[in-house]
């Protein structure tokens, strides 16, 4: 133990307590910037938010009368999709499949074109009426023929009749 001290003297300060251990620093969170998709724009260009459906224009009337026929199958005039971000969009075409241009029908076909842009905004679908009207008038019926000019186009008294070349 130290001696006393002598009256009027004050002890030396005593040294400061030993710090607390340290503990190590927080591990450090390295943020990478890796692009693993050559589409994504980093750029500084604003974001375009599309909301707008694409429109749909018919190419040729929205109702089409074919008198019936052998051919093999309807020729559609077609439809553009318009969008107002995304320009040109593809046409869906349903219905063509099912148009028999050697079957007279009163019904029409009805062949429906769809579309939706690239934020999947659909265009209100658009529909042309296909209507199949009989070449021959009643008893008769369309022969089935691959000569027109030698051949009749209608069966007449039930039989298709062809001329002989000779």
């Amino acid at each position: 133990s130290p001696p006393p001290l002598p009256p009027g003297i004050k002890p030396p300060p005593l040294p400061p307590p030993p710090l607390p251990p340290t503990s190590p620093p927080p591990p450090m969170i390295q943020v990478l910037d890796i692009d693993y998709s050559e589409n994504i724009d980093y750029s500084d260009d604003p974001v375009v938010l599309d909301t707008a459906s694409p429109v749909i224009t018919l190419s040729g009337e929205a109702a089409v009368v074919i008198t019936q026929t052998h051919q093999s199958s309807y020729a559609d005039a077609g439809a553009t999709a318009v969008d107002a971000v995304d320009g040109f969009v593809d046409v869906t075409v349903t219905g063509l499949d099912a148009i028999m241009l050697s079957v007279a029908s009163e019904t029409p076909y009805l062949v429906t074109y769809t579309a939706k842009d690239l934020f999947d905004n659909e265009a209100d679908p658009v529909t042309r009426s296909v209507t199949i009207i009989r070449a021959c008038p009643d008893p008769s019926y369309l022969c089935n023929i691959t000569d027109v000019d030698t051949c009749a186009t209608c069966a007449e008294s039930g039989s298709c009749l062809c001329l002989s070349s000779a």
